[in-house]
């Protein structure tokens, strides 16, 4: 995210599906949401007060409720004969933030060439919740292709931790 800081995890948690389903994204993550109004509003798309209000009806949402119809529905100060015409905006302009932050912190971390990886690294330990779920989402979600895709796609609710660290550090220092 080149123009704010986040903290809260909230920002880039999601709902997925289950593994049978490939872990599809079921909800939309606030960082892709920003990402999207404001892309939408800079290409004169959506107005700024449009932009503003989506952002705070997205914000009003829990994670789990958070798609682009209920953050639609959830803003009542777009009329209602607009509101189909922004939801086909926002699904047709999306930008998935999450994925290319994610893309771009794995990218960063392999052109560090000053850095030799440790012999144990808690990846969990050091990175904050939102950038460990950052990481995972990339790596779930085939984002990322290692050598060997398959060593690296499962989520670390599935291989444990300690076998997921071990997979990215693999991934990041190959």
């Amino acid at each position: 995210m080149r123009s704010e800081t986040r903290v809260d995890d909230a920002d880039v948690a999601l709902l997925h599906g289950p593994e049978e389903l490939g872990y599809f994204a079921i909800t939309i993550p606030m960082v892709n949401v920003d990402a999207t109004v404001a892309g939408c509003c800079t290409h004169g798309l959506i107005c700024g007060q449009e932009a503003r209000h989506l952002k705070e009806s997205a914000r009003s949402l829990f994670f789990k409720a958070r798609s682009w119809n209920a953050i639609v529905a959830n803003c009542s100060e777009i009329a209602s004969g607009r509101a189909n015409e922004v939801l086909r905006i926002l699904r047709h302009n999306y930008l998935d933030q999450k994925r290319a932050d994610a893309i771009a912190l794995i990218d960063a971390l392999r052109q560090a060439e000053a850095y030799s990886p440790p012999l144990a690294l808690n990846l969990t330990g050091h990175l904050s919740g939102a950038m460990t779920s950052v990481i995972s989402h990339a790596l779930c979600h085939g984002d990322v292709t290692p050598d060997d895709p398959q060593t690296v796609l499962d989520c670390p609710h599935k291989l444990g931790v300690g076998a997921w660290n071990a997979r990215i550090c693999k991934l990041i220092w190959k």
